[in-house]
């Protein structure tokens, strides 16, 4: 004679099963609302970084290459793409005369592109920099001003921050500038600065 015995499933294994259940629901409820609240894709692929605090160099001061000292607050209703370079820097070469062709259509939306270049770089150099890329449509400045750079935590090039039209800097991006979808980035940015959703402000 045999005994039948049936394998029921035993209770461990059950509230085992259901823990990971919830467990994989929770993390799939996380990523979705990252999706829908955090970054955007577009953010997210040119490495927009908002600040949780914005930062304040409204009274850092940069100097037109030829003539003039500017603090970054005369530049007031515009808002700003400081782009940190230097004549050496390969990188640099690669973008900005890609920068330099979105300038009008930028200005368009209210934004200024300011290059900014240390002033103990040769002022030969960097008119042979901007010669050789037929770069002639923007305006190159010089600074000294080292809390500029420690404010902003630059110490690569090239380095682009986004500034609000307070003289605020709000963001830190590496925007590709070739893209196809970069003018859009910049529409999308437009409406986050202009709402000043603190929401989405992040650590530097």
């Amino acid at each position: 004679m045999s005994n039948n015995v049936e394998n029921k499933p035993k209770k461990g294994s059950r509230t085992f099963k259901y823990i990971m259940i919830f467990v994989f629901s929770y993390l799939i409820v996380v990523q979705v609302s990252k999706l829908m609240t955090g970054p955007s894709l577009l953010e997210r692929k040119h490495h927009v970084k908002f600040y949780r605090q914005p930062i304040d160099i409204s009274n850092n001061k940069i100097n037109g290459l030829d003539s003039g000292s500017y603090k970054i607050s005369d530049f007031n209703g515009k808002k700003l793409i400081l782009s940190f370079w230097a004549p050496w820097c390969g990188y640099c070469a690669q973008e900005m005369p890609h920068m330099s062709h979105l300038e009008s259509q930028l200005e368009k939306k209210g934004y200024k592109i300011i290059p900014i270049v240390k002033s103990n770089e040769p002022r030969d150099k960097i008119d042979q920099f901007y010669r050789r890329l037929k770069i002639n449509n923007m305006p190159t400045y010089v600074t000294s001003d080292r809390s500029l750079y420690g404010k902003l935590g630059v110490r690569g090039f090239p380095r682009f921050i986004l500034v609000d039209e307070g003289g605020k800097a709000v963001a830190d991006m590496r925007p590709n500038w070739s893209s196809g979808d970069i003018y859009h980035l910049f529409s999308q940015l437009n409406e986050i600065i202009s709402k000043q959703d603190q929401g989405r402000f992040l650590s530097p």
